[in-house]
């Protein structure tokens, strides 16, 4: 196999995400050289061509990194809102309180309705899990970390080489 075709073999790989123990596997069967020699090939072409593969990676690192942060900002919403009727002086909203008038109107709370059928430690469980502080706060580092990933991605197609 000609050099040049090589290194366009590799850069596809690179771009198609595969694992860099097969690529050097393949280039050392390919090429008869020892796995240093197949490293040092790898590594050019990486640095050669590094925006490039990024490129061509960008479409499912955007649309991870979209998903990540919508899922970031419902989650946050939720917390967000549950945090809001928390602090509230009325408690529930009029609609949540019609939705669940019958379990009021015999004194009970509707979560405790749900809730006194299960085991203490999955009780805690979901109210760690579901509180709306958890969800605000977890929300807010999804969307974050969508960002700090999306920084990246941004960086090459605004400042394209």
């Amino acid at each position: 196999m000609p050099e040049m075709d090589l290194k366009e073999w590799i850069f596809d790989r690179l771009a198609a995400s595969a694992s860099r123990d097969d690529i050097l596997q393949e280039i050392c069967a390919w090429t008869r050289c020892d796995w240093s020699q197949a490293e040092s090939i790898l590594e050019q072409v990486e640095r050669d061509r590094e925006g490039e593969i990024f490129r061509r990676r960008l479409p499912l690192l955007f649309a991870l990194a979209l998903v990540v942060f919508l899922a970031g900002t419902v989650l946050a919403g939720y917390g967000l809102y549950g945090v809001v009727l928390f602090f509230s002086p009325d408690g529930m909203p009029a609609d949540l309180t019609t939705y669940f008038l019958r379990i009021l109107e015999q004194g009970q709370q509707p979560s405790e309705v749900f809730l006194s059928a299960l085991p203490p430690y999955l009780r805690f469980t979901l109210y760690f899990l579901f509180s709306p502080f958890t969800a605000l706060l977890l929300g807010l580092i999804m969307m974050a970390g969508s960002l700090l990933g999306l920084r990246d991605v941004w960086s090459v197609i605004l400042f394209k080489e």
